[in-house]
């Protein structure tokens, strides 16, 4: 009898404690800062639910159905996440602290310092890292698509094209919309001459008051580019670099012979111009017989082929560096040699950079910041060419052989690049 007592006793506290961890209430509380002043739109949920809410005007809230043994999960951007147990509670006082790793971090701008949280505007940084993951000859490629608010273009598809950069879009219609470029504190023209592998990262300054220092210059926006300076150390010898192929994804295809010479009748058609030319140069007169069905046995030459290639390209980084308390020295090289897929054409870069400091006496340094560049760039199209590029001149070329019948284009009187002689 005493056992089956004790056994029914303790099923009882199974149950009630069973029940007491399972069973519900309200919960209301008010979030606030250290300062005592109410928090508003603070992200409130039970732990691991998707039960909760935001705070309101007040910094209050209440949330319905939050278990006995819950525990609410309380967020705001700029602020640390608490978690709060609601054990024996249904009013709660919480008080959120502030969190100040991203909001006291420093960005450089023009000759001081300003933390993030005091700049009205957006700064964009682009990391050493992020830089080395994209293998390109010229750094300003690596920067398309990692920026919000700027816009990286390439002029054309061949190796050291010119890279237009363009933050918050473009200002002037007639005038130059490129930003500022300053690398180590000093203005340049661009840096297509700085090595990814050289570059401890790229900051783009967008605000008005981040960009005052440089005055007028700055109206574009500014690009920061801070380069690897001489570090303390033990002397250490590092290499590193790739290669990669390239080819054409894909090319047009070509009218076969036959087709082409359809289309040109098409053409002439459509022009109105000399049919009796156009059938006595393909050898469809009557008079001649009609050897339009030749045609279908005729090749044709696809001349993109002849200007395309599989490209391949290598890049060298070479880096010394160490130093003591006192003394400090880098020195870095690279060298690119970056085929076009298009033949001819070539981008070659040999980068050289030194950096020393030395300590004379207390706040008082020696510095010494080299940096020498030189660049060749094969296969640049001409400027104000009424013929487009020499791959689009290759549709032009008629892509069959001599026409059956006679030889003389006067005859056709069209005038058209694709209907003259093939050119070899």
């Amino acid at each position: 009898m005493i056992l089956h007592l004790k056994r029914a006793t303790l099923a009882l506290l199974m149950t009630v404690t069973c029940f007491a961890a399972y069973a519900q209430k309200t919960v209301t509380g008010t979030v606030k800062d250290a300062n005592g002043e109410p928090m508003i739109g603070v992200s409130v949920l039970v732990n691991g639910t998707s039960n909760g809410g935001v705070t309101d005007l007040n910094g209050k809230f209440s949330i319905a159905n939050v278990p006995n043994n819950g525990v609410l999960k309380v967020t705001y951007i700029g602020y640390k996440e608490q978690r709060v147990s609601v054990s024996g509670k249904s009013s709660l006082d919480i008080v959120l602290q502030e969190d100040n790793t991203t909001l006291d971090d420093v960005v450089v701008i023009g000759y001081g310092t300003v933390k993030k949280r005091d700049l009205t505007g957006a700064v964009a940084s682009v990391s050493a890292d992020a830089l080395k993951a994209n293998p390109v000859a010229n750094v300003a490629e690596a920067l398309q698509g990692k920026l919000a608010g700027v816009s990286v273009l390439s002029q054309d598809g061949r190796p050291g094209a010119t890279i237009s950069i363009k933050v918050r879009g473009g200002g002037s219609i007639s005038q130059s919309n490129e930003p500022l470029y300053v690398v180590d504190g000093f203005p340049v023209s661009d840096i297509s001459d700085i090595p990814a592998d050289q570059i401890v990262s790229i900051d783009v300054l967008k605000d008005a008051a981040s960009t005052a220092i440089y005055g007028a210059r700055g109206g574009n926006g500014v690009i920061l580019v801070t380069t690897r300076a001489a570090e303390t150390g033990k002397l250490t010898i590092s290499y590193d670099g790739y290669y990669q192929a390239k080819w054409a994804a894909k090319t047009f295809d070509v009218l076969s012979a036959q087709d082409y010479v359809k289309n040109v009748w098409s053409y002439a058609n459509a022009l109105q111009v000399n049919h009796d030319g156009v059938a006595k140069y393909f050898g469809l007169g009557a008079a001649n017989g009609n050897h339009y069905a030749e045609y279908a046995n005729m090749s044709s030459h696809d001349y993109t082929d002849d200007l395309l290639q599989t490209a391949n390209g290598w890049n060298h980084n070479l880096a010394i560096q160490g130093g003591n308390d006192k003394t400090k020295y880098t020195f870095s090289a690279n060298y690119v040699d970056d085929e076009g897929i298009k033949k001819n054409s070539s981008f070659e870069r040999l980068a050289l950079n030194f950096k020393f400091r030395q300590e004379l006496a207390k706040r008082l340094y020696f510095d010494i910041d080299a940096r020498y560049a030189q660049m060749m760039v094969d296969g640049m199209e001409p400027r104000n060419s009424s013929r487009g590029s020499i791959l689009s001149s290759a549709f032009e070329i008629r892509p069959i052989d001599t026409p059956l019948g006679t030889d003389d284009i006067t005859l056709l009187g069209l005038g058209e690049p694709g209907c003259h002689p093939r050119q070899d």
